[in-house]
């Protein structure tokens, strides 16, 4: 398979749902991986993927088994993607195979997740009940598991931010926000949403979205008219 040569972007610190966006939005290839400056992937990863997508092009998204390295060496048991299931665990890491193109139908990651839980809450807006997902069942990804490390940095924002997704989906949560910690592990994230969403940066934010909101929906139905 022929690849073009990588090229180097420099972008000041600002957050890394921001920098994936801009990195994206720089790119010309038809398809996107995020990869972490600290993790690695198999030489023939990028390969399957693409190959399986170029033969299945229904297929949505492709990702494979993983496993950590550098400090906890194991098999990383992440349970099999199931729609249903993705609103209450994640089951894909952020290095997944997709197409610019989908991408482009989305807002990108949600910025207001700035301790983590990005990867996922961009998964509830790229996928939907019907999309169809791909695993590789073979470990091409390989997670740096550290001692410190963004991934740990998230655990005393991990409330707030599953509270910020539940706010940034409100429409996969609505049916169940009144008995929310039963599908949360018992954690009251009603109380948390509420808080979130009755502050003041929620609703300068919302002002500031609503347009960018009302295009992707208009992208969104455009491309289901051409589909058609």
């Amino acid at each position: 398979m022929c690849c073009r040569s990588a090229i180097y972007i420099y972008k000041d610190n600002s957050g890394v749902s921001e920098t994936r966006n801009y990195a994206i939005k720089k790119s010309r290839g038809k398809y996107i991986l995020p990869l972490d400056a600290d993790d690695k992937i198999a030489p023939t990863y990028l390969e399957k993927a693409i190959s399986y997508m170029e033969e299945h092009p229904d297929t949505k998204l492709v990702y494979c088994l993983a496993e950590f390295f550098d400090g906890k060496k194991s098999f990383w048991d992440l349970p099999k993607y199931d729609w249903q299931r993705l609103r209450y665990t994640n089951q894909i890491f952020v290095s997944c195979v997709f197409r610019r193109k989908d991408f482009d139908l989305t807002a990108g990651y949600n910025v207001n997740m700035s301790y983590g839980l990005e990867d996922w809450d961009f998964l509830l807006s790229f996928l939907h009940g019907d999309d169809k997902v791909y695993r590789i069942d073979e470990v091409l990804f390989y997670y740096r598991q550290k001692k410190t490390s963004r991934s740990t940095d998230v655990k005393p924002h991990e409330k707030q931010m599953i509270a910020q997704m539940i706010l940034n989906h409100p429409e996969l949560y609505k049916e169940h926000i009144d008995n929310i910690a039963d599908y949360f592990y018992g954690i009251d994230y009603k109380n948390m949403y509420l808080q979130i969403r009755s502050s003041l940066a929620y609703r300068i934010g919302s002002l500031l979205l609503k347009p960018l909101k009302l295009l992707k929906e208009f992208i969104g139905g455009f491309a289901i008219i051409r589909r058609k």
